[in-house]
């Protein structure tokens, strides 16, 4: 029971620092569920849920922008060595698909 205590104990402080209850369960060795059910009452989870939301978004619209620089180099490189970079601008599917979907 005391080792209960003390995963109970280490993962509210994990929580109030931020981590997802992924991270959490990853730390201390427990299901992901068990994680959750243990901090569901807490005042401080909902906030900590709050920013994690805001943070993925924010991580999220970085990898696009990365995507999407890498995919132009690339498709810059491709056009180059095929000598029509004057004449076509037609950028790939894959990237500006996603741009496209992030941005509405």
């Amino acid at each position: 029971m005391v080792r209960s205590e003390e995963i109970v104990k280490q993962a509210l402080t994990f929580r109030k620092r931020g981590l997802t209850y992924t991270e959490i369960a990853t730390f201390c060795g427990v299901h992901e569920s068990t994680v959750a059910r243990r901090c569901k009452g807490n005042r401080f989870s909902k906030q900590v849920t709050k920013d994690n939301a805001a943070r993925e978004v924010k991580d999220n619209a970085m990898r696009v922008s990365l995507m999407q620089k890498a995919c132009q180099a690339d498709w810059i490189g491709n056009r180059f060595e095929l000598g029509t970079i004057e004449t076509q601008n037609e950028p790939c599917g894959s990237c500006c698909l996603i741009s496209s979907v992030a941005s509405s």
